[in-house]
This record gives C-alpha cells, sequence and structure tokens, in this order.
C-alpha cells in the first residue's frame, strides 16, 4: 500500500512538471527593467520597431527561437513573444505617460 506521503509527493511532482515556464513572463520582467532606465524617446522608438515587427506577415510569436531584429529596440535579435511583450510594456508605460507633465487632463471643473 502507498503511503500517503508518496500519493502527496507524485501528485506535487506532476504539477510541477506539467506546468512549463511561461515565456511571457519572463519577457514581461524583462522589459520592464530595460523601459524603466530608458527616456521616451527610446520607449517611442522602441515601440515603433516592435508594432513594426509584429505587423510583418511572417511574424510568429515563437517562444525561444530569436528570428527578429530591429535597431530601434536594440543590436539583439529576440523571439516573437519577446516583441509582443515589449509592445505590452512599452503601450502600459505610454498609458501611465499620457497625462503629461502638467498632471491628468481637467474635465473643466
Amino acid at each position: 500500500m502507498t503511503s500517503l506521503r508518496e500519493v502527496v509527493r507524485r501528485l506535487l511532482r506532476r504539477t510541477r512538471e506539467a506546468a512549463p515556464p511561461d515565456p511571457a513572463y519572463s519577457y514581461t520582467i524583462y522589459w520592464t527593467k530595460m523601459a524603466l532606465g530608458w527616456d521616451d524617446a527610446q520607449r517611442t522608438g522602441a515601440l515603433l520597431g516592435a508594432e513594426h515587427l509584429i505587423g510583418q506577415s511572417l511574424f510568429t510569436p515563437t517562444a525561444y527561437e530569436r528570428r527578429y531584429l530591429d535597431a530601434r529596440i536594440d543590436d539583439s535579435m529576440h523571439s516573437g513573444e519577446s516583441i509582443l511583450a515589449l509592445a505590452k510594456v512599452l503601450k502600459a508605460f505610454g498609458k501611465d505617460t499620457i497625462a503629461g507633465p502638467d498632471g491628468p487632463p481637467s474635465d473643466g471643473v
């Protein structure tokens, strides 16, 4: 007869093995750290580069295979998932800075 401890150990092992790491999460963390060090011009350029790559008809969101290069982002090849994560991060930065230096627009009140 199998002990309760052994049953729990097997279940936990299956759970860990069944869930592969999510590359999109890692890419999002990476690009957030990178974008924090960029000025607005670099962020805008990188977003334009990412959107250009994503808009290509042959774009594929590969998890790890590095196929894509755009000088507006940097001088390294990136995977499709990485480019998607970059665009998501930079769009979020854009939403945060849309208010401008004087704060959010007023409603006329």
